[in-house]
């Protein structure tokens, strides 16, 4: 009996831990990504002289990873090397105040930080620890199984971690059951802009994220996070994978009587279109995309999430980008720095209603501080992120195409970049 064929769509992290774990298990998997590398968002772009990672520079819960190439048949420390960072991040609160965030590796030097910073919230930060350790136990459990009905809602482990949830506190109102100072509860909560989210608005189920980070460290990745789907990709060859590059699939073949998808239709050398079936499709796109691109008839076909549905849905921040090759070193400035806004909750609501102002909050990586890889010496490549409204929200309030508002990020970054040097 010949192995079941599977059709993978998208190249990113997901669709290469699909490839690498089914092909080891012995299934025929064909993986189809439209751009010439892998990794979609977490791909890597070359600008000059220095390598950036396009999207994600945190790796969080290396275990999830470590467990994906274990299952594999392979170990990451083979593909990789890794280089967890002391301190996790800086935080920058003014020009004139700041905070190193350590993780629970090094607490006596996170202690060390509250009390220089915030004394009045070590205290707080005991409780939060040992609280968010209880909770983890809890959460976790529910975050590591499917939902496919609404009886999966219901278990033994939702019910027992139902107090843990903290419903209908918001993320930063439940951290105000541990803190005092308004920097410490940002310390603990700006991890909600991960997903796009305020912590005024956040569920405070989502502190998780934050506890993450304390509890097991953020890490980096020798040559940037980019590196994590380039090797899954070589995991996945290795294991038997068909990887399929520049080959965007254009649609799903659905059956339409059973509502099941048979396999993609793709185009091949720029111009060729060709159809692959297979047993089973996993989907990796980007699922807003996916529903009004890939799927013919989708909004007789959908039951549920049909585009006219999702056309509604309110979108999260999208972010202003710069990518600095520059010709110096900066080691002052750390691997990561978050510097907010001075009214922090005034430029969340700002991003969310679709207006800009002149106090923003800005995330920098100088990796190269760790990596001599990414740049060369005496060079440095800056990664700088800025979360900015929707683009489609903002639309008829802010004018993109005009230069002025380029300038207007271009001389915030240069304003603040004395504050990195703290």
């Amino acid at each position: 009996m010949s192995p079941a064929r599977i059709g993978i769509v998208g190249g990113g992290p997901g669709g290469l831990a699909t490839a690498m774990i089914l092909s080891a298990k012995g299934f025929q998997v064909t993986l189809f990504e439209k751009s010439p590398i892998v990794g979609g968002r977490t791909s890597s772009l070359q600008v000059g002289h220095s390598k950036f990672d396009l999207g994600p520079t945190f790796l969080m819960m290396k275990f999830v990873l470590d467990k994906v190439f274990q299952d594999s048949g392979k170990n990451s420390s083979n593909y990789m090397k890794f280089q967890r960072l002391d301190p996790m991040y800086r935080l920058q609160f003014n020009k004139d105040k700041y905070m190193d965030c350590y993780d629970f590796s090094q607490r006596d030097k996170m202690i060390q930080e509250l009390r220089r910073v915030v004394p009045e919230d070590v205290s707080g930060y005991e409780r939060w620890s040992e609280w968010e350790s209880k909770r983890y136990e809890h959460l976790i459990p529910l975050l590591q199984k499917s939902y496919s009905s609404h009886s999966d809602i219901v278990s033994m482990h939702s019910v027992k971690a139902l107090p843990y949830m903290q419903f209908p506190k918001s993320l930063h109102e439940m951290l105000g059951d541990f803190y005092k100072n308004p920097l410490s509860k940002l310390s603990f909560s700006f991890q909600s802009k991960y997903l796009g989210m305020s912590p005024f608005t956040c569920p405070a189920y989502y502190g998780i994220i934050a506890f993450v980070e304390h509890a097991f460290g953020v890490y980096h990745v020798e040559g940037g996070l980019s590196e994590i789907p380039r090797t899954m990709a070589m995991a996945a060859s290795e294991n038997g994978t068909t990887l399929k590059l520049n080959t965007p699939v254009t649609e799903l073949l659905i059956d339409q009587r059973s509502r099941t998808v048979k396999g993609v239709k793709v185009k091949e050398n720029g111009q060729e279109e060709n159809e692959y079936y297979f047993d089973e499709v996993v989907l990796n796109a980007d699922f807003p995309y996916a529903v009004h691109q890939l799927i013919p008839n989708a909004e007789n076909l959908l039951r549920q999430w049909k585009p006219s549905k999702i056309a509604k849905k309110k979108f999260s921040c999208s972010t202003f980008m710069m990518y600095l090759a520059l010709d110096k070193e900066y080691p002052e400035i750390q691997h990561h720095t978050i510097s907010f806004a001075d009214d922090y909750s005034a430029n969340l609501k700002a991003i969310s209603e679709g207006y800009m102002t002149d106090d923003l909050s800005i995330y920098v990586r100088n990796s190269c501080v760790n990596d001599k890889t990414v740049s060369p010496k005496g060079k440095s490549g800056l990664y700088v992120l800025v979360p900015i409204p929707n683009l489609m929200d903002s639309q008829g309030k802010i004018d993109w195409t005009n230069h002025n508002t380029m300038c207007l990020m271009g001389l915030f970054f240069h304003s603040h970049i004395t504050c990195y040097k703290c």
